[in-house]
C-alpha cells in the first residue's frame, strides 16, 4: 500500500467516524420516531456552507450556497438526493434507516486512497415538514484538496 493510498484511507476512516459520532449522538438525543422513508420524499430547499483546503498551500475558499434537492425512493431502504445549486447539480444515492442518512463514496475501491465522499444527515419532523442537518467531507488527493461543510435542507413539498 503506498503512502498516498494510507492517507487518503486514513481521511476517510477519521472524516466517517467524526460524522458517525454526530449522527448517532443528535439521533439518540432526540429520542422520536423518526420519519418513514416515504414521507421523505419531495423537494427541499437546501443550505450548504463549507470551506475548501488547498493541501498544498495555505489557501481557504468558504462558501455559503442554497438551492434545492429532490428525494426520490430507489428501493424500501435507498433514496436518491438529486441537488441543484448554483453553477453545477449532482446525484447521491443514500441509504436511509433510523432516522439517519448516510452516503459515502469513491469512484472505485482503487480510488479509495486518492478520492472519497462521506455524508451523514439527521432527520426529523413530520410529513410535510420534514428537516435535515449534518456534515459531508470530500477529498482529492490527486488534485490536492480537502472539503468540509455543514448542510440543511427543509422539506417545501
Amino acid at each position: 500500500m503506498s503512502r498516498h493510498h494510507s492517507a487518503g484511507t486514513t481521511l476517510l476512516v477519521a472524516g466517517i467516524m467524526a460524522l458517525g459520532l454526530g449522527w448517532a449522538s443528535a439521533a439518540s438525543a432526540k429520542g422520536k420516531v423518526p420519519p418513514s422513508i416515504d414521507q421523505i420524499l419531495g423537494v427541499y430547499q437546501v443550505t450548504d456552507k463549507g470551506v475548501e483546503y488547498d493541501l498544498w498551500s495555505t489557501d481557504t475558499w468558504k462558501w455559503n450556497d442554497k438551492g434545492t434537492c429532490t428525494i426520490t425512493k430507489v428501493d424500501p431502504e435507498t433514496i436518491n438526493m438529486h441537488f441543484v445549486m448554483p453553477g453545477y447539480s449532482w446525484d447521491d444515492v443514500c441509504y436511509y434507516g433510523d432516522g439517519g442518512v448516510i452516503v459515502t463514496g469513491s469512484a472505485d475501491d482503487d480510488t479509495l486512497g486518492s478520492w472519497g465522499y462521506v455524508q451523514m444527515l439527521s432527520v426529523g419532523g413530520k410529513p410535510g415538514k420534514v428537516k435535515m442537518k449534518g456534515t459531508w467531507m470530500e477529498y482529492d488527493l490527486g488534485d490536492g484538496w480537502l472539503d468540509v461543510g455543514s448542510v440543511s435542507l427543509k422539506q417545501v413539498g
